[in-house]
C-alpha cells in the first residue's frame, strides 16, 4: 500500500502591540490552501487477491482499487485578536477569540468520519509565576461550530447510501503546563 501527500501551504500574517505598560493587543490572519489537496488516494502497489473472492460478482475485483477520500476542499482563512493583560510579575490574564473557517464547501463533501464547518472560539488563560525558575499556564477554550447540513453519499458496495442531515458542536477544551527554568 502507498499513499503520497502533498500538504496545503500555509501563510499567516500576525501582530502584537503595547497599548499600555499593563495591556498588550495581539491578532492574526491565516490563509490555508487546501485546494491544493483534491484527494487522499492510497494506491495497491501490487494485484494479488487480497482476502477472498470477488465480492461484486462483476469480475471487477473491488479489492484492487485505490482507496480514494475525495476532498475538493476549498481555501480558508482564520482570523484571531486576543488581549493580554499584566497585573504584577507574577500574575499574567489572556483572553481571545477567532473565526475559524471549515474547508469543507458543502453538505456533500461534510463527512460523518470528521463532520466540519465554520466556528467561533473564545479562549480565557493565564499565567502564576511563583518564583523566577516556576510557572504554570492554565487555559480554557469553547469552539462552538455553526449548524451545517450533512448528505455524504456513503457508498460500501454501490449500495447508494445517503447520510442525510443535520448537526452542530460544541467542544471544551482546559489546558495546565507547569514550566521549570534550569
Amino acid at each position: 500500500l502507498e499513499l503520497n501527500v502533498t500538504f496545503p501551504e500555509i501563510a499567516t500574517v500576525s501582530f502584537y502591540q503595547e497599548l499600555t505598560e499593563r495591556f498588550a493587543l495581539a491578532g492574526g490572519a491565516t490563509w490555508t490552501n487546501w485546494s491544493r489537496l483534491p484527494e487522499i488516494r492510497f494506491t495497491y502497489t501490487d494485484s494479488s487477491n487480497r482476502g477472498g473472492s470477488d465480492i461484486t460478482g462483476s469480475g471487477d475485483d473491488v479489492r484492487r482499487r485505490d482507496l480514494v477520500q475525495p476532498f475538493a476542499w476549498e481555501n480558508t482563512w482564520r482570523y484571531g485578536l486576543g488581549l493580554i493583560f499584566t497585573a504584577s510579575e507574577r500574575w499574567t490574564f489572556r483572553a481571545g477569540a477567532a473565526r475559524d473557517e471549515s474547508p469543507v464547501p458543502d453538505e456533500i463533501r461534510r463527512t460523518p468520519r470528521g463532520p466540519d464547518n465554520d466556528r467561533t472560539i473564545g479562549s480565557l488563560g493565564l499565567t502564576w509565576t511563583p518564583s523566577s525558575r516556576y510557572s504554570i499556564d492554565a487555559g480554557y477554550t469553547f469552539t462552538r461550530f455553526d449548524k451545517a447540513d450533512i448528505a455524504s453519499p456513503e457508498n460500501p458496495a454501490g449500495t447508494g447510501h445517503v447520510i442525510d442531515g443535520n448537526y452542530e458542536g460544541r467542544l471544551h477544551t482546559a489546558a495546565l503546563q507547569i514550566n521549570y527554568r534550569f
